[in-house]
């Protein structure tokens, strides 16, 4: 369980990371934009190509969280359905004991 909350905080770190720079690189293209007055150019759409990467990542980046956290609610769920497994393993041997008794 530990695991995945550090995982899932890397991943948030990295969502964030990822995010700023995305609005980072979207700002430096429209000023690009504003400076070509619009126009293209080869160094605008590496520009364009390198922030549409960044949403990739960035996606990505997203959907690890969301997985992590899905993980850890679902091993969160098992360890609840342990202790309860548990409780009336205990209730049950405590049970027979007092039978015995």
């Amino acid at each position: 369980a530990a695991g995945n909350k550090e995982e899932a905080a890397g991943n948030r770190e990295e969502v964030a990371r990822l995010a700023a720079r995305v609005l980072e690189l979207e700002e430096a293209l429209q000023r690009a934009q504003a400076e070509s007055g619009g126009g293209g150019g080869e160094a605008l759409e590496r520009l364009e190509d390198r922030v549409q990467d960044l949403e990739l990542q960035l996606g990505q980046a997203q959907l690890d969280t969301a997985e992590a956290k899905a993980a850890a609610v679902r091993w969160r769920g098992v360890a609840e359905a342990t202790k309860h497994d548990v409780a009336e393993a205990r209730k049950a041997l405590a049970e027979a004991q007092a039978g015995e008794g």
